[in-house]
């Protein structure tokens, strides 16, 4: 209900569009707010990027409630906690919304389960969220789960991620003294 007041208040003074490739749907949006909550939106917005001479930008690998509520999101909408998710998780670090991760991460942590640490642990990775690949391994530890489990999936995504890969050895060290426990 909020949220969609606020985007016919939106639609009203939006100077800026974004479509979904294949989609006739529009999202509305207000530059000066985008740019102040986005460092990315900032960018694209105040250089020379075709999406500052055209006003739209196209959106080609998210789908469109997701961005939607992204959008309501920074023009100061409401999102639930169902909504703040994995692929809420992607947009928000594509657009650099650091507030939005740090928000996915405080959710996260106290809804760590056997059932989710494995996927949890492999995104705080794949995002560099520290708080939370340290609340994995702590629940690891606390849980006496298997580290084999884990490891695999944890290692393997390690390489990619530059955040890490400085940390490959302590997160190692981490699991050799969990199995210890």
């Amino acid at each position: 209900q909020n949220n969609t007041k606020l985007e016919q208040l939106i639609g009203d003074r939006a100077d800026f569009q974004f479509k979904i490739e294949g989609n006739e749907k529009i999202i509305h949006g207000v530059k000066a707010i985008l740019a102040t909550r986005s460092t990315v939106f900032a960018a694209m917005i105040e250089s020379k990027f075709s999406e500052s001479e055209t006003n739209v930008v196209i959106i080609r690998d998210v789908d469109f409630d997701v961005r939607r509520n992204f959008i309501l999101y920074l023009h100061g909408g409401i999102l639930n906690q169902r909504e703040v998710d994995e692929e809420m998780l992607a947009v928000a670090h594509k657009y650099a919304v650091n507030h939005l991760i740090e928000l996915f991460e405080r959710q996260a942590i106290p809804n760590l389960s056997i059932l989710n640490v494995q996927t949890s642990l492999e995104l705080a990775i794949k995002y560099g969220l520290r708080n939370l690949v340290s609340a994995c391994f702590d629940f690891v530890k606390v849980s006496d789960l298997s580290i084999d489990l884990l490891r695999n999936a944890t290692l393997n995504t390690l390489v990619d991620n530059s955040f890490l890969v400085t940390s490959k050895s302590n997160c190692s060290r981490s699991l050799t003294s969990t199995q210890s426990i």
